[in-house]
């Protein structure tokens, strides 16, 4: 959660802040690779439980796997729903009477992986 990134920088400390990731406190998110779903020749569905702030879900990722040199990189780009891990902070589905103000309860996680063999 340290990397944690927005293009606005207020917004982006206030997304580290208590009222939605509180990084100070919880400074990892963590996901567990139960099984893939489906493999194909350059992806990959995986199953497994995402923990934010203490909280699990159950979450499919869509992965796209590329090797190249001995480099295999795992590339995703997921949409979550904040709520689903107890950050409601000016959500439009928890607040219905917000008109203004409101925050987007989907986020995107992004991010990509290498390995390399020793």
């Amino acid at each position: 959660m340290t990397s944690l990134y927005q293009e606005n920088k207020q917004l982006s400390g206030h997304l580290r802040a208590k009222d939605f990731f509180h990084v100070k406190k919880h400074k990892t998110a963590v996901f567990t690779i139960e099984e893939p779903l489906e493999v194909t020749s350059k992806n990959c569905i995986l199953n497994g439980t995402m923990t934010i702030k203490d909280t699990s879900n159950k979450e499919q990722v869509k992965v796209t796997i590329t090797m190249q040199e001995g480099i295999i990189s795992i590339a995703f780009d997921h949409k979550m729903d904040r709520t689903t891990y107890g950050i409601n902070y000016n959500s439009p589905s928890i607040f219905k009477s917000l008109k203004e103000n409101v925050i987007a309860d989907d986020f995107t996680l992004k991010g990509a992986l290498a390995f390399t063999k020793q």
